[in-house]
């Protein structure tokens, strides 16, 4: 789906270790205190894209924890095609 965005990679960008963990509470918050906590390197999560009413309704989790993060966020979209 995504083969068309992908960048070539030399084999040096490697995942030591990914982090998988149940918790409670706002996504973004959650989100932000275990990359504080794990030290990790990078945040990458996905984003619905919704504009509008919708986005200030509900808000966007995505938006809080670019704005809030200690370390680079990668948003992948969920429907390409809206991109």
């Amino acid at each position: 789906m995504y083969q068309h965005i992908l960048v070539p990679l030399d084999g040096s960008a490697t995942a030591e270790r990914g982090l998988r963990e149940v918790t409670q509470g706002r996504i973004a918050n959650v989100v932000v205190d275990e990359a504080r906590s794990s030290g990790c390197d990078l945040i990458v999560m996905g984003t619905h894209g919704r504009r509008g009413f919708s986005r200030l309704a509900l808000g966007s989790d995505a938006d809080l924890v670019v704005r809030q993060s200690p370390v680079p966020v990668l948003l992948v979209r969920d429907d390409p095609e809206q991109a």
